[in-house]
């Protein structure tokens, strides 16, 4: 019976640690978020964590791949306005203003931002012309 129960424990030990292996491979990052069930993924669904420069608070997003790129300001609730915007996507090497209108009409799939992305969107240039100069 000790024998066994020796046996039981040493097995015990292992699957703990296989599984934590397993939990740390699978979640790179630092908070451990619980992740849902994958349901059938839908091919056409583009995933895309959102973030507006300046801000920290990560929007995710599921567009369709064949959404224009300005979907994603749409997402963020950001009027463009007069102020130009700044799409970027590090990883894809991506940089596209808002008055370039032929790249924010291409979709998704064309910009490769497939399956899924991450995106941080910069409202305006940082330098507000006109009222600097105005004190000068």
């Amino acid at each position: 019976a000790q024998m066994n129960a020796a046996a039981r424990r040493r097995k015990d030990e292992i699957d703990r640690v296989r599984l934590q292996a397993e939990r740390e491979a699978a979640g790179d990052d630092d908070d451990h978020e619980i992740e849902e069930e994958e349901e059938d993924v839908d091919p056409t669904a583009c995933t895309l964590k959102l973030r507006l420069d300046g801000k920290k608070k990560v929007h995710e997003v599921v567009l369709n791949e064949d959404d224009p790129l300005s979907a994603v300001l749409d997402a963020l609730e950001v009027d463009a306005g007069d102020e130009e915007v700044q799409i970027t996507c590090v990883a894809k090497r991506l940089v596209v203003k808002s008055s370039n209108e032929q790249a924010m009409k291409k979709t998704l799939r064309e910009h490769g931002l497939m399956p899924a992305a991450r995106i941080v969107v910069k409202v305006g240039t940082g330098t507000k012309t006109g009222t600097s100069t105005m004190k000068e």
